[in-house]
């Protein structure tokens, strides 16, 4: 079970990188 930082579950959404999701 490997859950990414907050940072990049914005990615798993198909959002912009993470540094458009902060």
């Amino acid at each position: 079970v490997h859950n990414p930082p907050p940072l990049h579950q914005g990615a798993e959404r198909g959002a912009p990188p993470a540094r458009s999701t902060f």
